[in-house]
């Protein structure tokens, strides 16, 4: 059955009756609905709720937000865009039919969005949960959300900006770091932050607790963080092996935030804040990092502030190890960040000489070291292995 926005009601209405039964999927382009009240009894079929890109958002956000209360009262149902003008023009867009396709089952010739429909489906129930920071309950507390907060999801989905038209943004959940802290290791004033990329981050309480850190645990109606996701393919995952990497999975996961403006220099990328989970979070004494104070400050400056080598790559007892994660098994699946001296001389020559062509050949975000430090970091290297 296919069915046009306007007709959202009456459509609602029929899942009430046994008049469904006959049907196995049920195709609506849009959901113009402000109120679900049905309640579905016997079979019901699958459902996908359309909308392009270009739509209204009050119209994105209904049909969103149907397809998800619909899933929650035992009626399967799907949100997904399709392209501008795909819904609207007499003959239905290619990516649509190839959407619809893949929602019966049936094959298609583009096996690449095949893959790619696998792992936007996939994440609809996405394979991890924030359930565990929530379960805190007294550690929780909602809030208004700020521009600040927006910031975060316009930053996260700056390649597909229309993803934020599911959303209303009005208040965030928010579980309180330094209550936890207090509550598990009082007196302890490091924190360290292990997230689901393997990458590791470590913050002195006695530097950021004025800014209030907290970590984003639900956003509106989105009780699951990890919901919030994107895919990608790089060209390679190592540089120097002939190497295809499966459709991986970036997820903006629970996200640490503060509640005070943080200064710039104390600013920390979203990459190494987000994706977390209860089990990541550890609190110390003793600064994890002090280690790194047996190097120059020129190559503590590096792996730490500058160039962040530390928070993706073993260095000393640190073990953050950063990887990909695969979309579908939502597993580890290579380009992992080696320790510095396990890398072969000629990769490490390239990577520091050569960045840019580097980043290109890898389809990654180039992380050149300033020219007047890179002979230092090199020797550097070379003297750990």
């Amino acid at each position: 059955m296919f069915v046009d926005s306007s007709f959202t009601t009456q459509l609602l209405n029929l899942y009430t009756t046994e008049a469904l039964d006959k049907i196995s999927v049920v195709i609506l382009f849009g959901a113009d609905v402000s109120e679900l009240s049905i309640r579905p009894t016997g079979r019901r079929p699958k459902r996908l709720v359309l909308a392009e890109e270009a739509t209204d958002d009050d119209l994105v956000y209904q049909s969103r937000r149907t397809a998800t209360l619909l899933s929650k009262r035992g009626v399967p149902a799907t949100f997904m865009f399709v392209p501008k003008g795909e819904l609207r023009s007499s003959i239905m867009g290619r990516m649509t039919q190839d959407i619809i396709l893949h929602f019966f089952g049936l094959p298609s010739s583009r096996v690449e969005f095949m893959a790619l429909l696998d792992a936007y489906l996939a994440w609809r129930s996405p394979p991890f949960d924030n359930q565990p920071l929530r379960s805190h309950f007294d550690l929780l507390k909602s809030y208004r959300l700020s521009s600040d907060v927006e910031a975060i999801f316009r930053y996260f989905f700056r390649k597909r900006l229309h993803e934020l038209k599911q959303w209303k943004f009005d208040n965030y959940l928010a579980f309180d770091l330094l209550k936890f802290r207090d509550r598990t290791a009082p007196g302890t004033r490091y924190l360290t932050l292990a997230n689901r990329r393997g990458q590791q981050y470590f913050l002195d309480l006695e530097q950021y607790a004025a800014y209030e850190p907290i970590i984003i645990v639900g956003v509106d109606d989105e009780p699951n963080m990890y919901r919030f996701v994107w895919f990608y393919r790089t060209n390679k995952m190592n540089t120097w092996e002939d190497d295809v990497q499966e459709i991986s999975a970036r997820t903006l996961g629970p996200v640490l935030h503060f509640r005070k403006p943080v200064p710039d220099d104390l600013n920390i990328p979203l990459l190494l804040r987000s994706a977390l989970s209860l089990d990541g979070i550890a609190f110390s004494h003793e600064n994890p990092l002090a280690e790194l104070k047996a190097y120059s400050h020129t190559i503590q400056r590096i792996i730490t502030h500058e160039n962040k080598c530390v928070y993706c790559h073993p260095i000393g007892t640190k073990t953050a190890r950063a990887y990909h994660l695969d979309a579908l098994t939502a597993k580890p699946q290579g380009g992992y960040g080696l320790p510095l001296s396990e890398y072969p001389d000629h990769v490490m020559r390239a990577f520091l000489f050569d960045q840019e062509n580097v980043a290109k050949t890898i389809g990654m975000i180039a992380n050149p070291l300033p020219e007047d430090v890179v002979d230092e970091f090199y020797e550097w290297v070379r003297s750990t292995r």
